[in-house]
């Protein structure tokens, strides 16, 4: 057993989750109270579950679900898939920019998605520094918040304002996607079973406390202050440090960097894996002398950058539309590959029992959303 690689999985099943989402997370769950944690404690076993229907089997999701649904839907989840994987970057991308500039400045956001093409084109090591930085750099607003609340004696009472429904099952599912992205880019690394089921196990974990850190430090310190408000993060920053927004800067940049870097590796290694299987062109199959796929890297890569010239405001409203439309997609394909992996890959009663289940949940999650998306957006 290699820890080195226990860690390469461990690292990229991480960073391939937290993003943006980490900073509004306090604000839509605010309302929920104390029962926020155990939602999203809740959302996180069902996500570590669906992550290790991927580990156990160390196959793309089209893969999985030729098994029980055929070669032609297979392929057709396959393209949705890889598509999802690299037009979801654009947004992240975009944010970056704006963060940065107040607004979108194509020039910058061209050289950061040719930057992380380039980085990615290098040998494994350098893959695994890079996304150990990162990781070290996502955990960073966890231990300021931490600093934060030990600093202070004041601090606000968790209290539930609004009923459970659904809705906060919904939103807590969101932080999951890119679960399968630790497995997936851990066959750079040849692991066996057991030292991806170990990392994802550790990665899935640091992620939901993550999570419940983040959001137990910003409910007791912000109050009633971050309800409604875009913004957690800058209320508790200005309010206990005393200080500009540099740190909180420095923290988002560091989080939009490393999901763009994690997202154009885990798209062009989807890529290689999908031509395997001839579902994309042979010639995403090409490695380098590093055995890094870096036609299909430059490829997926190069697809983002026509996007990020787009100017029109009702031309980016329909972008981001799209691009939430496509991440909703992924919710399709993780509950046909949970029922894939029950009927096929499972053979205890109650595994099979439990992974039905989960599929159920994830797909009626998928219609609802579907439905919510064409009659009420």
């Amino acid at each position: 057993m290699s820890y080195k690689n226990i860690w390469s999985v461990l690292i990229f099943t991480f960073t391939s989750q937290i993003g943006s989402g980490i900073f509004l997370l306090p604000t839509f769950l605010y309302e929920f109270g104390e029962m926020s944690l155990l939602i999203i404690i809740f959302t996180g076993i069902i996500s570590t579950l669906i992550s290790l229907v991927f580990a156990e089997t160390g196959l793309t999701c089209c893969e999985i679900i030729k098994k029980s649904f055929g070669e032609k839907i297979s392929s057709y989840i396959g393209k949705v898939y890889w598509f999802i994987s690299w037009f979801s970057t654009i947004i992240v991308v975009k944010e970056l920019s704006g963060y940065l500039f107040q607004e979108s400045y194509i020039l910058f956001e061209v050289l950061v998605v040719l930057f992380f093409i380039l980085i990615n084109l290098k040998n494994t090591n350098n893959l695994m520094l890079i996304e150990s930085i990162f990781t070290i750099l996502k955990i960073l607003p966890l231990f300021v918040l931490i600093f934060c609340y030990y600093k202070t004696t004041n601090t606000y009472l968790i209290k539930q304002t609004s009923p459970i429904n659904f809705s906060i099952f919904l939103k807590s599912m969101w932080l999951f996607v890119g679960l399968e992205n630790g497995s997936l880019i851990s066959n750079l690394f040849k692991t066996n079973i057991k030292e991806r089921k170990i990392g994802v196990y550790l990665g899935m974990l640091l992620v939901i406390l993550m999570y419940l850190i983040s959001v137990f430090c910003v409910f007791k310190l912000g109050g009633k202050e971050i309800l409604n408000n875009t913004r957690p993060y800058q209320v508790i920053f200005q309010k206990y440090l005393s200080s500009n927004s540099n740190i909180l800067s420095f923290c988002i940049i560091s989080v939009l960097l490393g999901c763009i870097n994690s997202w154009i590796l885990s798209t062009g290694y989807l890529g290689y894996e999908l031509a395997k299987i001839k579902i994309l062109p042979k010639n995403f199959l090409i490695v380098n002398k590093n055995n890094i796929p870096y036609v299909s890297i430059i490829v997926s890569g190069l697809l983002i950058i026509p996007f990020l010239f787009i100017k029109s405001n009702s031309l980016y409203t329909m972008l981001v539309k799209l691009v939430d439309f496509s991440s909703l997609l992924a919710f399709l394909i993780y509950g046909m590959c949970t029922a894939a992996y029950a009927k096929n890959f499972v053979n205890k009663t109650s595994q099979k029992l439990l992974y039905g289940i989960i599929s159920i949940f994830i797909m009626f999650f998928f219609f609802l959303e579907i439905y919510k998306f064409i009659f009420i957006h």
